[in-house]
C-alpha cells in the first residue's frame, strides 16, 4: 500500500450492474479546500446579511417586507453553494454506478449528490492520474500527491470519475469496475501512472483492437513503421475553433455596428479612430480562431519509426518543419494536456518527453481515444514508458505544440 490509509470499498448490486461506493476522502488537498469553501461560504453570508439586511430593513424598523426577505434569501444562494461544495469535498465521498458498461459517479454528502456528468456513452478505458502541480503534484512531499480515475471515450475528452484520494484507492476502484464495462475485445485497457506494468498491458489491450477511428492508417514494412493521423474534417477540434471564431466575429460586428450607427448621427472626431482600431484587433482574433480551424480540419501529421529513431512530418494550411529525435534522445511517449484551453478544458495532445528536461506536443486538439492509440503504438515500436522513468526528468518542463 505505500504507506497509504488502508481502505474498504463497499459494493451493492443495482439494475443491470454495480454500484462502488468509496469512504470519504483522507486527508489532502481537496479536504483543505473543502474547510475553505466552507469558512468562506459563512464569511461572506455574515457580510451579506449585515450589508444588506441594512439597506432593505425600513429607516427605523427591524422587519422585513417579503420581497426584502426574498431578495436576502436570493443573495445568499452563492454562499450556500460554496458551503455545500466545501461540505462534499470536506466530509463527502464518491459513488460509481455501472450499468451496461455506462459509468455515473456522484459526490455524496449527506442529503445532497452531486452528479459529475459523465456522458452515457461506451467508456474505452480507465486511467489513474496524479491531479496537476496546482493540487501538489510533483511536490516537496510525494506522499502528499492525490489521484483521480478518468474515463476515457472513443468520441469526447477523458472525464474524471473520482479526485483527490490516493493512488492504491483508484486503482482499486478501477480494477473493480474494469469487468462491469463488457468491451467487446475483453477488459477494459486500465492506466496507472507510474506504473509500468500496468501502463503495458493496457498499451497491449488498447492495440490488439486496431485503430479506433478512420482518421489514423497504419503502414509497417520491413523495420519501418508509419502512422499517418488525420485529416479531420471540421469536427471535433476544429468545429470548436471555428464556431468560437464565428460567434466572436458575429459578437464583435455587432458592436461594430453599434458603433458606426452612433458615430453617423453624432458625427467622428479623433479619438474614435482608437476604437476602430480596437475593434480591428478583436476582429483579427476572431479571424484567427477561424484560420486555425481550418488549419486543424486539413492537418495531417506522419509519424515514421525505425531502429534508429522517430521522424514526425505535419502539413495543413502551412507545413510545420519536420522534426527527428534519435531512439536515445526520447525518456517517454504519451498523452497530455496541451497549453490550448476551450470551455475551461484544455485539449490533449501527443507528447515526447525529451532528455533535455523539454516536451514536445503535437495533434493538439486531436480524438483523444486516436491519440492513445498512437501513443501505445509508438512507445511499442520504440520500447518507451508513458511517463519519464528518472526522477524528475522531464517531469514539470515546458511543452511546445504544434
Amino acid at each position: 500500500m505505500n504507506g497509504e490509509p488502508w481502505f474498504q470499498l463497499r459494493s451493492e448490486p443495482v439494475e443491470g450492474g454495480m454500484r462502488f461506493i468509496l469512504p470519504p476522502r483522507p486527508g489532502g488537498p481537496y479536504r483543505t479546500a473543502g474547510a475553505v469553501f466552507i469558512l468562506a461560504g459563512v464569511a461572506f453570508a455574515f457580510v451579506t446579511l449585515a450589508v444588506l439586511g441594512g439597506l432593505l430593513a425600513p429607516s427605523g424598523s427591524r422587519a422585513f417586507s417579503p420581497a426584502a426577505k426574498l431578495g436576502l434569501l436570493v443573495s445568499l444562494l452563492p454562499e450556500c453553494a460554496l458551503v455545500v461544495l466545501g461540505g462534499v469535498w470536506r466530509w463527502g465521498h464518491v459513488e460509481v454506478e455501472c450499468r451496461e458498461g455506462r459509468l455515473r459517479a456522484w459526490d455524496v454528502w449527506g442529503g445532497f449528490r452531486w452528479s459529475r456528468g459523465l456522458p452515457s456513452s461506451s467508456v474505452m478505458g480507465l486511467e489513474v492520474r496524479a491531479l496537476p502541480s496546482g493540487w501538489t503534484r510533483g511536490g516537496a512531499d510525494p506522499a502528499r500527491t492525490v489521484f483521480s480515475l478518468h474515463a476515457l471515450y472513443a468520441r469526447g475528452p477523458a472525464r474524471a470519475v473520482a479526485a483527490g484520494y490516493p493512488k492504491e484507492w483508484m486503482a482499486t476502484l478501477a480494477r473493480e469496475l474494469g469487468p462491469w464495462l463488457g468491451l467487446p475485445a475483453g477488459p477494459a485497457p486500465i492506466w496507472i501512472e507510474g506504473d509500468v506494468s500496468a501502463t503495458e498491458t493496457a498499451d497491449a489491450l488498447l492495440l490488439a483492437g486496431g485503430p479506433p477511428s478512420q482518421w489514423v492508417h497504419v503502414q509497417e514494412e520491413g523495420g519501418l513503421l508509419r502512422l499517418r493521423a488525420g485529416p479531420l474534417g471540421l469536427r471535433g477540434g476544429p468545429a470548436v475553433f471555428l464556431a468560437f471564431g464565428l460567434i466572436w466575429l458575429l459578437f464583435v460586428a455587432f458592436i461594430a455596428t453599434m458603433f458606426l450607427l452612433d458615430r453617423g448621427r453624432k458625427g467622428w472626431n479623433r479619438s474614435d479612430y482608437g476604437a476602430v482600431a480596437v475593434l480591428l484587433g478583436f476582429a483579427g482574433v476572431g479571424a484567427g480562431f477561424i484560420v486555425a480551424s481550418i488549419h486543424m480540419a486539413l492537418r495531417q501529421v506522419i509519424f515514421e519509426v525505425d531502429n534508429l529513431g522517430l521522424r514526425i512530418e505535419s502539413t495543413g494550411l502551412w507545413r510545420a518543419r519536420p522534426r527527428q529525435w534519435r531512439r536515445d534522445e526520447l525518456l517517454a511517449v504519451g498523452v497530455g494536456d496541451s497549453q490550448v484551453e476551450v470551455n475551461n478544458r484544455k485539449l490533449p495532445e501527443l507528447q515526447f518527453h525529451l532528455r533535455t528536461g523539454t516536451r514536445r506536443g503535437v495533434l493538439v486538439g486531436f480524438n483523444e481515444a486516436d491519440l492513445r492509440w498512437i501513443a501505445a503504438r509508438l512507445r511499442q515500436k520504440l520500447q518507451l514508458p508513458a511517463r519519464p522513468v528518472e526522477p524528475g526528468a522531464a517531469a514539470e518542463g515546458p511543452t511546445t505544440s504544434t
